[in-house]
């Protein structure tokens, strides 16, 4: 099952499949596709690629934040 959301596909697979085509869903990854891997149907584990999973941590991190609330400040004082 292959869904869209706004950065890309995400497409979810399940333990066996993942098993039986390790090689394809890793070529997906590392190609930019995100995984969600699935038992009985229920999510357990999401696959990034490095690339994406460091995007993730720093849009997530403290620091981040702090440096985009100070730029929407600066730009609110230029406008």
């Amino acid at each position: 099952m292959s869904l869209r959301a706004e950065s890309g596909a995400i497409r979810e697979v399940g333990v066996r499949q993942l098993k039986s085509e390790a090689a394809a869903v890793l070529h997906g990854v590392v190609n930019g596709e995100r995984v969600i891997v699935t038992r009985h149907g229920h999510p357990i584990a999401v696959m990034l690629s490095v690339e994406q999973a460091g995007d993730l941590l720093l849009t997530s991190s403290e620091e981040f934040l702090r440096m985009r609330l100070r730029a929407h400040e600066e730009l609110g004082r230029i406008s």
